[in-house]
């Protein structure tokens, strides 16, 4: 397993505490890891209404987990 799938595990055991079964497995199941640079994790999602879905929905829980596996300053 490379780095970034396995920093983007530890992120998704942090989402899943702070949401619902179901909006874990259609949101954030299906995001692939791309890379990390530095504290700059790109990741892949299936469409633009993803992208607008965690924007709107799930930010929080997503940068709560990035700096809390990555750190301070993750991205």
């Amino acid at each position: 397993m490379s780095e970034v799938e396995v920093i983007w595990r530890q992120c998704l055991e942090i989402i899943k505490q702070s949401v619902s079964v179901s909006n874990f497995e259609t949101w954030f199941v299906p995001i692939k890891p791309v890379k990390i640079e530095n504290t700059l994790l790109t990741i892949e999602v299936p469409s633009k209404y993803f992208v607008e879905t965690i924007e709107g929905h799930y930010l929080d829980q997503l940068g709560n987990a990035l700096r809390t596996v990555i750190g301070p300053n993750a991205r």
